[in-house]
């Protein structure tokens, strides 16, 4: 699952941010915060990757109501791909 801008329109090139490299829903979910904020400066620049794990999902859940306040879109990697 990736996040992108809602607004973007278009597919951003390859620039990555990981948002679960430890299986730790605090540390997600700050990664999380983190990837938002950067993505107000740099949205059209940026991939935001977590990997389908029960300690992303609830940093997610937990994050929902941030996210969509940030115009931010959850989407499946293959949605961006086509």
């Amino acid at each position: 699952m990736g996040v992108l801008p809602s607004f973007a329109g278009q597919t951003p090139n390859r620039a990555k941010f990981f948002i679960d490299n430890e299986k730790n829903v605090q540390y997600i979910s700050n990664r999380i915060k983190s990837a938002v904020d950067k993505c107000i400066f740099d949205c059209n620049n940026l991939i935001i990757i977590g990997h389908f794990c029960p300690e992303t999902a609830e940093a997610l859940m937990q994050n929902l109501e941030y996210i969509r306040n940030h115009n931010i879109e959850l989407v499946f990697a293959d949605e961006i791909l086509e």
